[in-house]
């Protein structure tokens, strides 16, 4: 059964078995402690705060542990772990194989929602907007929405002048 199926009563899979994530083999996850329920998954667009440990298959430790928050759904971290996150649940502890090559050992901490850009101040707007892009993580959809918004504005200015 797929796990986005899986009802809140259905039982975990047991703790030694693999689920795979897309059926292809790609994405495999391991549950290593529950979560508080399907109903605490993080949603996209909110801010999550995870813990990160990475290794090779052979045990090969890449990275010991560091807290990570980001973004969900904007990929502004690796594609596999923003993936991995979205199917995790408040609280829970997994594994993830991630095209046989690597594995990602991912707690989700936290999530919570992004600020709505509309009440904050134009000083916390720039802040934001350079962690972003520092980040890398700004999405096309959001730049694409500023370009428009610019263009309209100066067609309104010239508009405007025209008419004088």
């Amino acid at each position: 059964m797929d796990q986005s199926m899986r009802r809140e009563t259905d039982p975990q899979p047991p703790a030694d078995e693999w689920l795979d994530i897309f059926r292809t083999g790609s994405l495999m996850k391991k549950v290593l402690q529950a979560g508080r329920g399907r109903y605490s998954m993080p949603q996209p667009g909110q801010i999550v705060k995870i813990h990160l440990i990475t290794r090779l298959l052979d045990g090969t430790l890449i990275n010991k542990g560091s807290e990570l928050s980001f973004t969900l759904g904007d990929i502004e971290v690796i594609y596999a772990v923003d993936v991995a996150v979205q199917f995790m649940e408040m609280r829970e502890k997994a594994l993830f194989q991630v095209q046989s090559a690597v594995v990602l050992e991912i707690t989700l901490l936290e999530a919570t929602d992004a600020p709505d850009l509309k009440l904050l101040p134009p000083t916390e707007k720039i802040d934001l907007a350079t962690c972003k892009r520092e980040q890398g993580g700004l999405s096309w959809k959001w730049l694409l929405g500023a370009t428009a918004v610019a263009i309209g504005g100066i067609a309104l200015s010239v508009a405007i002048y025209a008419r004088k």
